[in-house]
């Protein structure tokens, strides 16, 4: 068993035991202040028809027009959940329009991961800066997180890996810089400092618990802006 697979269990435990709140429920919260309660009808309508997970011929399919391998770990995660990760170990019934009841936002819900399908929106709009606009953005990024300008991507290969560097960059400038030497270490630090439960610790004891995890992983960027913040 691989430890991105090993790693999706161990958050799907922290999911169920800390009653994490459901992607069918955090969508309701965000449209009802728009929308109100008769949105909840049309919204068991739209995800009854877009699974939560994705098998490797889905995977391939939505990737068609991406010219590069994506690595298995990437494969290993959508597998278990498209931009979302379980709540607990129990495969929810297929048939189950509430299936995005069993599952959540991870990282957070500010800087969620992004669906393959919106992912590959993104990448489509990098092909038309780099051909209409000339920009440096090289072709085997593949976005698959964004916050405000900023993003965060992989990079495909010609031939499939194992692993990818997880880039940050810009939308402004496309000036990338490694952040984590791997998705799966990305991952691995997000549930470390969950489980520090940070709130009951001071500004000094943060940094130093924030320091010690992200050494762990290998996080290359933005150490010293992130604890500089706190």
């Amino acid at each position: 068993m691989s430890l991105m697979t090993e790693e999706i269990k161990r958050i799907a435990n922290y999911a169920k035991r800390n009653s994490k709140r459901s992607f069918y429920d955090y969508m309701l919260t965000q449209e009802f202040k728009e929308f109100g309660k008769e949105y909840e009808s049309e919204l068991q309508k739209e995800l009854s028809n877009s699974p939560p997970t994705l098998t490797v011929e889905q995977i391939k399919e939505i990737t068609k027009d991406y010219p590069f391998e994506l690595p298995v770990e990437m494969y290993e995660l959508y597998k278990r959940g498209n931009g979302l990760l379980p709540i607990g170990l129990i495969h929810p019934p297929e048939n189950d329009f509430n299936i995005y009841k069993y599952y959540f936002v991870f990282p957070d819900e500010e800087f969620p991961l992004m669906s393959l399908g919106a992912s590959m929106r993104i990448y489509q709009v990098f092909n038309e800066y780099r051909e209409k606009y000339g920009r440096e953005i090289d072709p085997k990024w593949f976005p698959i997180s964004i916050f405000e300008d900023m993003l965060l991507a992989v990079i495909g290969s010609e031939e499939q890996q194992q692993q990818s560097p997880v880039i940050r960059f810009y939308d402004s400038e496309f000036i990338p810089e490694i952040e984590w030497l791997s998705l799966t270490d990305m991952l691995l630090s997000r549930i470390d400092i969950v489980d520090a439960d940070l709130n009951n610790c001071t500004k000094a004891e943060t940094k130093e618990i924030l320091k010690t995890i992200y050494e762990k992983y290998g996080r290359c960027g933005g150490l010293d802006w992130i604890l500089q913040e706190i």
